[in-house]
């Protein structure tokens, strides 16, 4: 389902569908309708990139050791 997108992640760019109102979770958070890009990683995986649109609902710091990620 969904339409033709792309990814673009590490300086190249990935077939993709984008998908839209989708349940998501991850850790204690939860989107009851986010928009996904799919596309494949490269190898099986359950790795995901998360992007700008969905990490702007939440407070996002980094250092060189960890990532956290703080619900608004």
């Amino acid at each position: 389902g969904g339409s033709p997108g792309h990814m673009q992640a590490a300086g190249t760019v990935t077939d993709a569908r984008r998908i839209e109102r989708v349940p998501m979770t991850f850790g204690p958070f939860s989107v009851p309708q986010a928009t996904v890009v799919v596309g494949s990683l490269g190898r099986k995986s359950t790795d995901a990139l998360l992007g700008q649109e969905l990490l702007s609902l939440f407070d996002v710091t980094a250092n060189d050791r960890e990532l956290t990620i703080v619900g608004r």
